[in-house]
């Protein structure tokens, strides 16, 4: 990014690392997934936290997690901290905190990786999605997502039965190619991505003859992601752009061409245009907002600079910013760090 607007990012990223605002208060038992918005802006405008902020926020992390005997996986934060047959282990946090100690270049060597098997086990149905804790009845394919994250970042997919995951992915599919947060659901960019990256991730585990969408489904899928684009991005039909929706919607793209036969190189988007909409939404004290002239927040500064990140044409406003990888949101360094600490362990 220009120089101006790199500095206003890193400005709102320390004054939310140093002290959130009260309006995220309600988020205080998520609080991993909060830290997880930060600490990737931070790595995607390429700046490093303090080594001894980085020891402190490693062990904060270590803390949350709970051994194989009591569950395994993360909670989200320490505020409640009751026994984990009240506030258990949440697969959300799970994969934000594996993501978390990967940016924090942590060794992983107090990672309890049966623990976390144990908990993606726990939460898994009948019809291949997946639950957020053991006793909750929510389950959808953010869930999913979630699941196949996590299991793709330890580098152990034992615990995602593939045919009846693969299964419940299709059954989210609408009739306009988009799919739904769960199955006779409307389609929207969220959990589109939240689908396709989740087939992306399981291709890697399947022969090579085998095909998860058809040349219908993609047609249909890439027809309804191409109309997504008005400005920057919407989510559904007839709404207005949304920074949010820059990620997701080229991050299904992206794993759209990853599990058909359309060219890597094949592009859909105006990248420049998108650019020009995240950068109206750049807040003058510094942060990206859901729209433009509204008060910016982590998660829509998070994924404003992961979609200029991934703008494929590398459009001005984003020749600064360092690459990600659109299938688990998080810059390629980090991931690659991640894949060889766990290839030792």
């Amino acid at each position: 990014m220009v120089d101006e607007s790199n500095a206003l990012i890193s400005k709102f990223l320390h004054r939310h690392l140093n002290l959130l605002p009260s309006a995220y208060e309600s988020n205080d038992s998520a609080r991993l997934t909060l830290a997880y918005f930060l600490i990737e802006a931070f790595g995607i405008i390429g700046e490093c936290l303090p080594q001894q902020s980085t020891i402190s926020y490693i062990d904060y992390i270590y803390k949350c997690q709970l051994d194989f005997g009591l569950g395994g996986g993360f909670r989200g934060s320490l505020s409640i901290n009751n026994p984990p047959i009240f506030d258990p282990s949440n697969l959300t946090m799970t994969y934000a905190a594996i993501l978390l100690l990967g940016l924090l270049r942590d060794d992983f060597t107090r990672l309890d990786k049966p623990g976390i098997l144990k908990s993606i086990r726990d939460r898994r149905h009948a019809d291949g999605s997946f639950s957020p804790t053991p006793t909750n009845s929510e389950s959808d394919i953010r869930l999913v997502y979630c699941a196949c994250a996590t299991s793709t970042l330890i580098n152990d997919f034992s615990e995602v039965h593939i045919p009846t995951t693969i299964a419940y992915i299709h059954a989210c599919r609408s009739y306009d190619g988009s799919y739904a947060q769960m199955p006779n659901g409307e389609g929207q960019g969220g959990t589109t991505y939240c689908a396709l990256a989740s087939l992306e991730m399981i291709s890697q585990h399947l022969n090579q003859s085998s095909t998860l969408l058809n040349e219908e489904d993609v047609s249909s899928t890439l027809r309804w992601l191409s109309q997504r684009q008005v400005d920057g991005f919407q989510g559904r039909t007839n709404k207005d752009s949304d920074a949010c929706y820059s990620f997701w919607i080229r991050g299904a793209f992206n794993s759209l061409k990853a599990i058909s036969s359309l060219p890597p190189s094949f592009d859909i988007f105006d990248d420049a245009q998108d650019g020009n909409f995240i950068l109206s939404c750049l807040h003058p004290l510094g942060g990206i907002a859901k729209y433009p002239d509204e008060l910016p927040d982590v998660l829509h500064n998070c994924l404003g600079l992961s979609a200029l990140s991934m703008a494929s044409n590398r459009v001005d406003q984003a020749k600064s910013l360092k690459r990600i990888n659109s299938t688990l949101n998080v810059d390629i360094e980090t991931l690659d760090h991640i894949k060889r600490k766990m290839s030792v362990r």
